[in-house]
């Protein structure tokens, strides 16, 4: 069953590089968006997505046009237009596999997918000593929100999703949406990508 809400223009003669994916459901006008955050998987519209199970992906529009020559500059908070005029959209998930927290879109397609949102953990262990499962808005003991609001203000609308949290060697947290984890299972494992009844 094809995805409705992912496309190819596959207009290219054969042999002829194809033309780069693009998602329907995403803005269609000049700006730039930013994937800011994953939210929840639900059925939201039946008669739309048919039997795809979709999830909500929260975009937010880039003010800061110097990405352009320093994509760094897209750390800044206020890169962005402001979380509370996020747009959200509902995607299949089989689209999870295009895409990335922190990816720029641009007219539907993918523009940018920055170089800093790549590290490498040595010696992390992942296991049920080391890890918890959070929501994004967690504030133990009211000490202060484990994803703080001032350096990551784009999770705000999102934040019962959950998370994965794992103890880093050095004492510091590493915090990871659990949708972009099944997303990366199913963009790199040579399992179907396609979600089965049972899940």
């Amino acid at each position: 069953m094809s995805d409705p809400t992912i496309s190819s223009t596959h207009t290219a003669a054969p042999g002829a590089p194809e033309e780069p994916l693009y998602v329907a459901a995403f803005p269609k006008d000049d700006a730039f968006w930013r994937v800011d955050w994953f939210g929840e998987v639900a059925y939201p519209d039946r008669y739309t997505r048919r039997t795809h199970p979709s999830v909500q992906v929260y975009l937010s529009k880039v003010t800061d046009l110097g990405f352009r020559a320093n994509p760094q500059a897209l750390l800044n908070p206020h890169s962005t237009a402001p979380a509370k005029a996020q747009t959200r959209v509902w995607v299949s998930v089989g689209t999870l596999m295009v895409l990335r927290i922190d990816d720029i879109w641009h007219r539907q397609k993918l523009h940018l997918s920055p170089e800093y949102t790549r590290e490498t953990f040595k010696k992390l262990w992942v296991g049920r000593t080391t890890t918890d499962f959070i929501k994004a808005g967690l504030n133990p003991d009211k000490a202060g929100f484990l994803i703080p609001i001032p350096e990551h203000p784009w999770h705000m609308n999102a934040t019962h999703s959950y998370c994965l949290m794992a103890k880093l060697p050095d004492g510091r947290r590493l915090i990871v949406p659990c949708i972009e984890l099944i997303r990366f299972y199913f963009g790199s494992s040579e399992v179907d990508p396609e979600f089965g009844t049972g899940v």
